[in-house]
């Protein structure tokens, strides 16, 4: 449970007031943006360790695939429209960005599962409890 809420405490951050206020100013845009972006890369290691420590192996392929994807895709538009130069980075954040998008929801359903299969548990040993009287 505490990974869990480790995973939780990491997908929720939020950014501070005043990035929230640069979303309605196309000037601070730019760094409001640049900020999400940061904040979800220097976050995933982090994320993918506590993936691997919770054992959710489909999570950790499903981010590999989403790279693997960003890489096919840096390569179809390199070759298919004769780009100069990589858009690998921008391809890998995006991957990145959707990864975080589709983690937050199934962490929090993760986190209602353990909730209630902790309260059973505990229902149960009262029960156990009244039993042994």
């Amino acid at each position: 449970m505490t990974n869990l809420n480790k995973l939780y405490r990491v997908l929720n951050l939020s950014p501070p007031p005043i990035v929230e206020d640069a979303f309605n100013m196309p000037v601070l845009w730019r760094h409001a943006v640049s900020f999400v972006i940061i904040l979800n890369v220097l976050c995933t290691p982090y994320v993918l360790y506590l993936l691997f420590q919770m054992k959710k192996w489909r999570w950790v392929l499903f981010f590999v695939s989403l790279l693997v994807a960003a890489v096919a895709m840096n390569a179809g538009m390199v070759s298919i429209l004769s780009l100069k130069g990589s858009l690998i980075i921008h391809f890998t954040v995006l991957a990145l960005v959707l990864f975080m998008m589709f983690l937050r929801p199934k962490v929090n359903e993760w986190i209602e599962l353990e909730m209630f299969e902790l309260k059973i548990r505990q229902e149960r040993l009262k029960r156990a409890g009244r039993n042994l009287r």
